[in-house]
C-alpha cells in the first residue's frame, strides 16, 4: 500500500479526494485479486505523468513524480506473484505487516533492547535462536 500511497500522493499533489479514492480502488482491486488492474492503473498515471528523464541525478529521483510512478510500477510487475490476497486470506495467511512488526516486537525488542544492553552481530544471533526456541517451547530440539 506504501506503494500506492506514493505513487498517488506524486500524481495527485494536495488534491486529496482524488487521492483517496484512487488509492482505496487500488486497494479494494488488490484484495479481491485483481493485481493487473492495479497494474494497469499505475501505467496510467506513469504515462499521464511522462517518461521519466534519464538524465535527472539519483537524488531528485526520490522526489521526481514520473520517477516514483515509474519505479511503482516497476514494483508492482516484480512482485505481482506475491499479490494474491485472496489465495492468501483462504489459507488464513496474514496480510500485512502487522503481524510481522509485533513478532519483532516481541521476539527482538523485548529481549534485545534493554537497558544498557549492548550486542555484537554474533552474540544477539545466538540468543535470538535461543528466544525463539523458548517461546515455542522446543528446548527438547536442542
Amino acid at each position: 500500500m506504501e506503494h500506492l500511497w506514493e505513487t498517488a500522493r506524486a500524481h495527485f499533489g494536495s488534491r486529496e479526494k482524488e487521492l483517496w479514492a484512487w488509492v482505496k480502488a487500488q486497494e479494494h482491486a488488490l484484495w479481491l485479486g485483481r493485481t493487473q488492474d492495479v497494474i494497469d492503473a499505475l501505467k496510467r498515471v506513469s504515462q499521464q505523468l511522462g517518461a521519466p528523464d534519464p538524465q535527472v541525478s539519483e537524488t531528485a529521483r526520490a522526489t521526481d513524480p514520473r520517477w516514483i510512478a515509474h519505479r511503482n510500477c516497476g514494483y508492482f510487475e516484480r512482485n505481482r506473484e506475491r499479490m494474491n490476497y485472496p489465495h492468501y486470506r483462504e489459507q488464513g495467511l496474514p496480510i500485512g505487516s502487522g503481524v510481522v512488526e509485533s513478532g519483532c516486537k516481541h521476539v527482538v525488542a523485548d529481549r534485545l533492547k534493554r537497558t544498557g544492553m549492548r550486542w555484537d552481530e554474533p552474540g544477539a544471533e545466538d540468543l535470538l535462536a535461543l528466544r525463539c526456541h523458548d517461546l515455542n517451547d522446543r528446548w527438547d530440539s536442542i
